[in-house]
């Protein structure tokens, strides 16, 4: 196997663990590259573009910085191309390492869309959603999507390419072991900024099944009918909120082999009422803060700059 790890600057902090790396196994064919090519309107494909000319091998995996796999995954996850149309396989992703509320905020709703939302909507429509912390493909089928080069201006480069990926005669496939997101200090203010933009990029990929979210989400959906019957309003808010909590602990189980703590399952109804408050975000505004860079949000999820996007409009 190869590695690769890159970096958009020369002094990202990053590249002192991958020369770490590097060091402590030179046996490994271990490959660090800096600089990339920013014509595309994404940081993260610009990126994947950078590296896919130095990659050596018929299979290839990305993998976010925050992701931690298991040390079978690479062995477990190559047995599923034994099968010849399968092009990309993919983890399912659970939140870990929470310390603070915006932690366990993002690893509860990692629950919630990635392990309970995400399946559901597979077998509700066949449609194969896709985050791309960690993806692994077969080169040819890179390729006959259209390669990085084809995502470089949206979003949502994980759902695009996938869907463009099945387009062109190839399959996916879940791996039953879990790719561990860690999630330990995070900031409520990098909560909602994120999610404001899963947001908005849902909205634009899957109008259909963007309603459906208000419906997987009892405690919102009690809480909007209460007003029909006040007197029975208290139980059918606390029964869906209990059960809520544990319908996302029982996966939390299942995927990560552990319950949460009790203080961060009660933020279970909390979280909850928090996405169905940026639910709305989508309708009302199309900007986001792309890594510290002002973008517009437009059909299919492309990016487009402040002046790029009034220019359009105006025309």
């Amino acid at each position: 196997f190869q590695l690769i790890f890159p970096a958009r600057d020369d002094d990202d902090p990053a590249l002192a663990v991958a020369r770490r790396v590097a060091g402590r196994y030179p046996a490994c064919d271990i490959l660090i590259l800096t600089g990339c090519d920013d014509r595309g309107a994404s940081p993260k494909v610009n990126l994947l573009r950078r590296m896919l000319p130095h990659a050596k091998h018929d299979v290839l995996i990305i993998s976010d910085d925050c992701v931690r796999l298991g040390p079978q995954f690479l062995r477990r996850s190559l047995y599923h191309f034994r099968k010849p149309k399968i092009g990309l396989v993919f983890p399912p992703y659970v939140g870990r390492g929470e310390r603070n509320f915006g932690a366990a905020l993002e690893n509860l709703t990692l629950i919630g869309l990635v392990g309970v939302f995400a399946p559901a909507i597979r077998l509700a429509t066949g449609m194969a959603t896709v985050t791309g912390k960690c993806m692994i493909f077969r080169r040819q089928a890179l390729i006959d999507a259209g390669g990085f080069h084809a995502v470089r201006h949206v979003a949502a480069d994980d759902q695009l390419l996938t869907e463009r990926i099945c387009r062109a005669g190839w399959k996916t496939w879940v791996t039953r072991e879990p790719a561990h997101c860690i999630h330990q200090h995070w900031p409520t203010p990098m909560y909602l900024k994120r999610h404001l933009r899963w947001s908005a990029m849902r909205a634009r990929l899957a109008k259909g099944a963007y309603p459906l979210e208000v419906i997987f989400s009892p405690v919102v959906l009690a809480a909007l009918v209460a007003p029909l019957d006040l007197a029975a309003a208290p139980l059918l808010c606390a029964a869906a909120c209990a059960g809520r909590i544990v319908v996302d602990a029982a996966t939390l189980r299942i995927l990560r082999g552990e319950f949460p703590r009790l203080r961060h399952a009660l933020l279970i109804p909390a979280k909850d009422f928090l996405l169905f408050a940026l639910w709305f975000s989508p309708f009302l505004n199309n900007r986001l803060d792309w890594r510290g860079t002002l973008r517009h949000i437009v059909r299919q999820t492309r990016l487009a700059t402040p002046e790029a996007y009034h220019r359009a409009r105006r025309w």
